[in-house]
């Protein structure tokens, strides 16, 4: 499930989730989500296909939110309004280590070691605390301002608590 933030109502909109590319078998270790210290502030990212949930849309902004690259803003392009908020899991979930499929990384055109992974973050309502979904992380390549939202086959939260490791 994907939440849009929509900016000119300051509400959060739950989206049903659509089709999206699921994981086959597991393979291989997903990468260890951070961005490179050489990565710009922003980048214009193409979704492969539409991230569940938000219809047709394929181009998006990511954009750091604080300087230690903990927190990011993903922004569409076709249409503004639309933001989710992204973090590298690893900061979060030290143990989070999904395996990803090989039609991902072939879909993109990269190694395990050339993927950024990045999970869509809820940010809560009222006393809710903030929710990462760890069942359908963002797989990025940087290099080529690619990107694919897949849903895993692994048994892992789609609302796990964010907490700082």
């Amino acid at each position: 499930m994907s939440v849009i933030v929509r900016d000119e109502m300051t509400t959060q909109t739950a989206v049903a989730p659509a089709a999206a590319p699921v994981a086959e078998a597991p393979t291989s270790p997903a990468p260890a989500a951070t961005l490179p210290a050489t990565a710009p502030a922003s980048q214009e990212l193409e979704f492969l296909s539409p991230p569940p949930g938000l219809r047709d849309l394929r181009r998006f902004t990511l954009e750091a939110i604080d300087d230690a690259g903990l927190l990011f803003s993903l922004r569409s392009t076709e249409d503004p309004a639309v933001r989710l908020f992204l973090v590298p899991p690893r900061a979060y979930f030290p143990d989070y280590i999904p395996r990803l499929d090989g039609s991902a990384r072939d879909a993109l055109g990269i190694q395990d070691d050339e993927a950024v992974l990045l999970v869509v973050v809820h940010p809560g309502r009222g006393d809710e605390s903030p929710t990462a979904n760890l069942l359908a992380p963002v797989v990025v390549d940087l290099v080529h301002g690619r990107a694919l939202q897949v849903v895993l086959e692994e048994d892992w939260p789609l609302r796990a608590p964010l907490i700082a490791a």
